[in-house]
């Protein structure tokens, strides 16, 4: 199974601070979250301009209440590929909702897959232009899987 997710953090350069997730199945199915206990007075002012404003309200969540959800909401059924844009930073914080790498659920892939690389790789990929709003993790999301479908149709 194919699933597309991207994060939101601030990044102070000796630590990473979890924003908000976002990940959406192959079929659409979609899970968001904000991290309750955030210090938003630590981010950068790009932070602060392109991201904050763009979090959803409602309920913040604690880093285990998502990890559970995220790992229920996946399932242990099949094998998970995890797609993002480059998804390097991202991994890390989906990985240290659980631990870090050694401690993920078993039916996940190891490592990331990079959209950015594969659409460098094949340059006959019309990248499709995101539709929603940028630097919110789950409408990046869903901008991951529709590169990911134009990808398979070219």
């Amino acid at each position: 199974m194919n699933v597309y997710f991207d994060t939101e953090f601030i990044d102070r350069g000796y630590a990473v601070d979890l924003l908000s997730i976002g990940v959406v199945k192959d079929n659409g199915d979609e899970y968001y979250a904000v991290i309750s206990g955030v210090d938003y007075k630590k981010a950068c002012p790009w932070v602060q301009k392109n991201v904050i404003p763009h979090l959803h309200a409602g309920p913040h969540k604690t880093r285990d209440e998502v990890a559970t959800e995220i790992a229920d909401f996946i399932g242990s059924g099949d094998q998970v590929r995890w797609w993002g844009w480059f998804p390097a930073y991202d991994w890390v914080l989906l990985c240290g909702l659980y631990g870090g790498l050694m401690s993920i659920p078993s039916n996940w892939a190891q490592l990331p897959f990079c959209l950015r690389q594969e659409t460098a790789l094949h340059s006959n990929i019309e990248i499709p232009k995101h539709q929603k709003t940028a630097h919110n993790a789950l409408d990046d999301a869903h901008w991951h899987r529709s590169i990911h479908k134009a990808m398979q149709h070219t």
